[in-house]
């Protein structure tokens, strides 16, 4: 099994991205958020598995 670390896109309108890779967003797409995984309480993410199980974190980059 491959696992995948990381995907960087690429947008030329950052503010549209941001806003819409929010778990917000992505949970009124369909996406859950998943709990009791080994993430430490002070992540600067939050992993979330699309309608299909597949799982994928969601980081804060904002820096706050």
């Amino acid at each position: 099994m491959i696992r995948i670390g990381s995907i960087v896109l690429r947008g030329d309108d950052l503010p549209r991205q941001l806003s819409f890779w929010t778990v917000e967003r992505l949970k009124a797409l369909g996406a859950t958020e998943v709990h009791g995984s080994k993430r430490p309480l002070d992540a600067d993410y939050v992993i979330v598995a699309d309608p299909e199980g597949n799982r994928f974190c969601v980081a804060d980059a904002s820096g706050s």
